[in-house]
């Protein structure tokens, strides 16, 4: 048989009320905190993905007209007019 426990045996004061729903408050608090913090840096993860595949599609084009040799010299490269 189990034994019932009423109110009276484990009171709570409106001291330790308080004291509850202080910290349940700053852990809500808290965690939205860090739901907003992760949002952002799920945007940042995604903006960086596709920041990181345009210079790749750049990359891989600049390498394909090296392979071809068409890519123009450098200026430091060309020989002034007059030689």
């Amino acid at each position: 048989m189990v034994a019932k426990h009423s109110d009276a045996d484990h009171p709570i004061d409106a001291r330790q009320l308080i004291e509850m729903q202080t910290k349940l408050t700053f852990q809500e608090d808290a965690m939205q905190q860090l739901s907003d913090v992760v949002a952002q840096q799920q945007q940042d993860i995604m903006s960086l993905q596709g920041q990181m595949k345009q210079l790749i599609s750049e990359l891989n084009a600049v390498l394909g007209d090296l392979e071809q040799g068409s890519l123009a010299k450098s200026p430091v490269d060309q020989k002034p007019p007059h030689y």
